[in-house]
């Protein structure tokens, strides 16, 4: 089980497609089968049958293309090999860092309010992409600062 593991991790961080099907359905399933999770093996043999059809429909062709040629089935920070990620593992990663930044639903007014739990909830998607926009300007500045005292320095 470790090296099924150890291969499927593999495919992810390489963003290789088809073997990431492959090791879903060549040896995962059997996996989720024997071990009781009837849920977690009827979901990946739906997804498998529904990644195959991804091949053979002309509408969803370049999205297959996109998937197979380019990895874009992982999310990736940087262009660096090994260096794709689950897309459920940077969903979460996006929910927590803005619960726990300040303001957020651990540190801000709204920690013991059912009511500001829900408005923070129902919320979260559009501040979640203007917090994102605002780290990116804040990057960019900085290099630009950065760049600025190098060249005052030479």
């Amino acid at each position: 089980m470790v090296d099924v593991i150890k291969v499927f991790i593999r495919t992810e961080r390489l963003a290789d497609h088809n073997g990431h099907l492959c090791c879903i359905v060549s040896r995962m399933l059997d996996i989720f089968a024997a071990a009781g999770h009837h849920q977690y093996a009827k979901g990946a043999r739906l997804y498998c049958q529904l990644m195959k059809q991804l091949e053979t429909l002309p509408a969803y062709k370049e999205t297959f293309e996109s998937f197979t040629a380019h990895g874009n089935h992982v999310v990736r920070y940087s262009s660096h090999d090994w260096s794709g990620t689950w897309c459920d593992i940077c969903i979460e990663q996006t929910l927590m860092k803005s619960a726990k930044s300040e303001g957020g639903l651990s540190r801000g007014r709204m920690r013991h309010s059912d009511s500001g739990h829900k408005c923070w909830v129902l919320t979260l998607n559009h501040f979640s992409n203007v917090n994102q926009r605002m780290e990116e300007s804040d990057s960019g500045a900085q290099e630009m600062t950065q760049s600025m005292l190098r060249e005052q320095q030479k």
